[in-house]
């Protein structure tokens, strides 16, 4: 009886190159949690609210009402100080940005 024969994995080798690097779905959706989760733990270590993420309708919508509103010193042009009170108003209204 002979004994059994042992292979050994090859040891690697300094001029062997690197194996390619594989990004498929998985890992890249695997990054990005983690990526979301490391941002929040750091916003809460620094006590800061972590925001809470908004869906791509939800940021269209955003985009959307912020372009309709005018900009609030556009009705204040000649600069006129007895204008300010109204552009206050205007703005605490969300009458414009």
């Amino acid at each position: 009886m002979t004994s059994p024969q042992v292979l050994a994995a090859p040891a690697p080798s300094a001029s062997a190159p690197p194996r390619p690097l594989r990004l498929g779905d998985d890992v890249m959706r695997q990054a990005a949690r983690d990526s979301i989760a490391e941002t929040r733990r750091l916003a809460a270590e620094a006590g800061l609210p972590a925001e809470r993420d908004r869906s791509s309708d939800e940021r269209l919508a955003g985009a959307v009402e912020q372009a309709v509103k005018p900009d609030c010193l556009a009705s204040n042009a000649g600069g006129s100080l007895l204008s300010i009170p109204l552009i206050a108003l205007q703005a605490l209204r969300q009458k414009c940005n």
